[in-house]
């Protein structure tokens, strides 16, 4: 291979590479834009579950791991019930 062929093959392979550079970069500004626009509902007084359906709709891709939108109790939770008081406080 010669240095001109050399240099078009690099030319070439770094033309590519930042042609998919920009595209990752278009595809984290999209995402970043639907996290912040999420965020936003959500400090307004959005739903959870309404606005992880919005993200998803958009993004089927942009997964929030492990965020369970409607927790539920663990099964060997410590929390007690709480006794009510009664008499204002006469018994």
């Amino acid at each position: 291979m010669d240095d001109g062929s050399r240099e078009g093959a690099l030319l070439a392979a770094i033309t590519q590479r930042i042609r998919e550079m920009s595209e990752e970069q278009h595809e984290l500004a999209r995402r970043q834009r639907i996290l912040t626009h999420a965020a936003t509902q959500l400090r307004l007084g959005w739903a959870a579950t309404v606005v992880l359906a919005e993200v998803g709709a958009q993004s089927p891709d942009l997964v929030l791991d492990g965020f369970d939108p409607e927790p539920r109790p663990a099964a060997s939770s410590s929390v007690r019930p709480l006794r009510r008081v009664t008499g204002h406080g006469r018994e």
